[in-house]
């Protein structure tokens, strides 16, 4: 009476095995990368922003100011920076890098800042002020660290100056405000939108492949 064995893999048939592995690890890998790499940058944005909203709501308080112009932020944007565990504050736009890129390639040099500061995790903020009307804050996830491209590393976010109840925003207000755009398109090439798009994609990391962001 014969018995059954268990075949085990032919050299041939487990050398194709681990092509086959190793094609798809060359297809897959890189997009998990991609995907775990713009996780962390949306993540670390979305903790630099909340930072940032309770400095400015403390200095407010503080401050029992009415706008912003009259906190820290105006009057010592150095000495406000420092509230946000900063390793180092400069009063230029020297911790950035001197261009960046927009998602359609295009560069774009990087704005004159009135202080700018890096942080212990590794963002990189600086503050621009306005005397006119609302000012921004640049922020990049990881300092000089590429791609140093708007829309994925780099951000540029809105801070209301005052009250418009017009409009329904309030001084210190962080984000986008209802006059701005989100335009996807407007974002992959000037990178001024990027943020809207992404905040009102629910801080989605894959806000850019969305088409009901408008």
């Amino acid at each position: 009476m014969k018995k059954n064995r268990n075949k085990g893999f032919t050299l041939s048939e487990a050398l194709i095995t681990l092509s086959i592995v190793g094609v798809l690890a060359v297809i897959i890998l890189p997009g998990l990368i991609k995907d775990s790499m713009n996780r962390a940058m949306v993540s670390s944005l979305k903790g630099v922003i909340t930072n940032l909203n309770d400095a400015i709501n403390t200095e407010l308080v503080n401050k029992r100011a009415l706008t912003l112009k009259d906190t820290d932020f105006y009057k010592d944007p150095n000495k406000f920076l420092r509230t946000l565990d900063a390793i180092k504050v400069v009063s230029d736009n020297s911790l950035f890098v001197s261009s960046y890129k927009t998602i359609s390639g295009t560069s774009s040099n990087t704005a004159s800042m009135d202080a700018s500061a890096t942080l212990k995790n590794g963002a990189t903020l600086g503050i621009i002020k306005n005397n006119t009307g609302n000012s921004q804050i640049y922020i990049d996830t990881n300092g000089q660290k590429g791609p140093n491209i708007f829309g994925l590393d780099c951000f540029v976010v809105t801070i209301v100056t005052q009250n418009d109840t017009a409009k329904g925003d309030h001084a210190g207000d962080i984000g986008c405000t209802t006059a701005e755009s989100s335009s996807i398109s407007s974002c992959k090439s000037d990178g001024t939108t990027c943020y809207c798009a992404l905040e009102r994609s629910g801080f989605d990391y894959k806000y850019l492949e969305l088409t009901d962001i408008y």
